[in-house]
């Protein structure tokens, strides 16, 4: 039998992200939207279930996400991609987006005014979604979502805390962080992968403790 209730809120968040990506695209103040537009690029906004509860979060997309306007979709995707199906989370369960919605030039990384005005694109996406468990992938979106969900994190680096469980606040309650190194790390050095794979672990531990996979 199907649940109308719950249908009828998937066909609602459904609906949202369809504005959100239709505000994105053409949101031509974006302070990265003439670097759009002079090399083809698309916008990426985020891409997964409307009912994940578990959200991966990178920094910028890469030439490759830029060019299709889809996330994680580059070398770095694919080896998170290999990874979450090597620790048995399927897909249906993650959403997975970016801090910054446009690729940098050459790909440098975010300035403050570039976070402050994409955050407000992931900040819908986050009460879309009501993520009960978060995996933000490198330094400036570990800050941003440390922040944004009220964890202490003083003088952080995702290199001490990565893989570290910690508490933070919503206002729909309590939601898990796990920060990750980014992937693209293991593409510069293998040493990581060993990394990777034991906070992979320790991310599926925690979504199964708190009964995501079902």
């Amino acid at each position: 039998m199907v649940d109308i209730d719950s249908q009828t809120r998937t066909d609602t968040k459904g609906q949202r992200f369809e504005e959100l990506h239709r505000a994105l695209e053409t949101d031509t103040h974006a302070p990265l939207y003439s670097q759009r537009m002079e090399n083809g690029y698309r916008p990426v906004c985020g891409e997964g279930s409307p009912d994940a509860q578990i959200m991966f979060i990178g920094e910028a997309p890469g030439a490759r996400e830029a060019v299709f306007g889809r996330p994680f979709i580059g070398a770095a995707g694919h080896l998170l991609h290999d990874l979450i199906k090597l620790y048995k989370i399927d897909r249906k369960y993650i959403y997975l987006t970016n801090l910054i919605k446009d690729r940098t030039p050459e790909g440098r990384n975010p300035v403050e005014s570039e976070i402050n005005h994409y955050a407000r694109y992931l900040e819908e996406e986050i009460d879309i979604l009501r993520p009960l468990l978060v995996v933000p992938m490198g330094r400036l979106t570990m800050s941003y979502v440390l922040s944004r969900f009220r964890v202490p994190h003083e003088n952080a680096r995702v290199v001490d805390m990565h893989g570290e469980v910690m508490v933070g606040q919503a206002d729909y309650g309590r939601v898990k962080v796990v920060p990750l190194l980014h992937p693209s790390a293991a593409l510069y050095d293998s040493r990581c992968m060993k990394t990777l794979a034991h906070d992979m672990r320790v991310i599926h531990a925690v979504a199964t403790e708190l009964w995501l996979l079902h």
